[in-house]
């Protein structure tokens, strides 16, 4: 994406439209999440996380055409206190995949968690198809007081889970209570889901 930092008075759209920098004029700026925003190409471009620790006290959004989560990526957001944790949203056009272990032999993972009296981030993924191999995991769990987050899959053609990781566990979807806190609810929506392999 380009970022522009200019020292004009206003901007003007390709509608026509003008926001003004000046006290007097009465211009507003709207603002919206990004995946609300499209594609510029005819094809959207894929990301890949491979292997990384993405973790974050706020919001992780991701929209694309494929995302590819793999190699024992762990995307994750927490809250330890009062305020509530941020959410995970991933959406892409064709495909979602979580596959792959790290040195550790743990599998991709989504993950949103609460240790604190604040309610935990909420995971939601949205595509044609998704896939989780070789032991991945989407999770919100609670491990205080607050409750944990909603998950909530949306696979408009097909949602598979096929394989284990290196200690013998399945690929899977979870919203756990360590404590207190009440679990969130899990809402899956996809005309076909297969399970493979053992998961």
């Amino acid at each position: 994406g380009a970022f522009h930092v200019g020292t004009g008075d206003e901007l003007r759209f390709g509608t026509g439209d003008v926001f003004s920098a000046r006290l007097e004029a009465t211009s507003v700026l709207s603002t919206a999440a990004p995946e609300s925003f499209g594609f510029l190409g005819e094809r959207a471009a894929a990301i890949e996380v491979r292997g990384s620790v993405l973790t974050s006290l706020h919001d992780i959004v991701m929209s694309a055409g494929i995302i590819t989560i793999d190699n024992g990526a762990f995307l994750s957001t927490n809250t330890d206190s009062a305020i509530a944790g941020g959410d995970i949203r991933l959406k892409a056009l064709e495909q979602i995949s979580l596959s792959g272990a790290n040195r550790e032999g743990l599998g991709s993972r989504v993950q949103t968690t609460t240790h604190g009296m604040g309610e935990g981030g909420a995971v939601s993924v949205e595509s044609a198809v998704i896939e989780l191999q070789d032991g991945a995991l989407i999770s919100t769990a609670t491990f205080g007081s607050g409750s944990s987050g909603s998950l909530s899959i949306n696979a408009a053609e097909r949602l598979t889970f096929s394989g284990l990781n290196d200690d013998g566990l399945g690929s899977w979807l979870n919203a756990s209570v360590w404590a207190e806190g009440d679990g969130g609810a899990v809402t899956v929506v996809s005309p076909v889901i297969e399970l493979q392999d053992g998961a």
